[in-house]
């Protein structure tokens, strides 16, 4: 996801800033985040708190004891959730308004130089 970090973790994505605990934490600039798929939580759209943001569902996509959510921000950047099946109906359907938590210390910040980094 491409961002404007200020240093310090701070990080402009889609117009809300959020905090980043790993990675380059301290790049000024254009930046991407990244964050692993299962780190991500689905919330209702009048969530609020610290590194949420307005998502629209795009894909939900069931995996057995997984279900992939495909969510896009106002921007158009994608973010995919891997979230477990416990048993229960996902509430969310395509198309639905979420709010989607990134936890600080699962979201990293890559450099625009570490971008082609493996």
């Amino acid at each position: 996801m491409p961002g404007t970090s200020e240093g310090g973790g701070r990080v402009t994505l889609d117009g809300v800033a959020v905090e980043a605990r790993q990675g380059d934490v301290e790049a000024r600039g254009d930046v991407r985040l990244t964050i692993r798929p299962e780190r991500v939580e689905i919330l209702a759209a009048d969530a609020t708190g610290p590194n949420r943001l307005p998502s629209t569902v795009s894909e939900l996509v069931y995996l057995g004891s997984t279900t992939q959510v495909i969510v896009r921000t106002p921007s158009g950047a994608i973010v995919q959730a891997l979230l477990a099946n416990a048993g229960q109906a996902f509430p969310y359907q395509r198309g639905d308004s979420v709010a989607v938590h990134l936890p600080a210390d699962a979201l990293r910040v890559l450099a625009a130089s570490d971008e082609g980094a493996a």
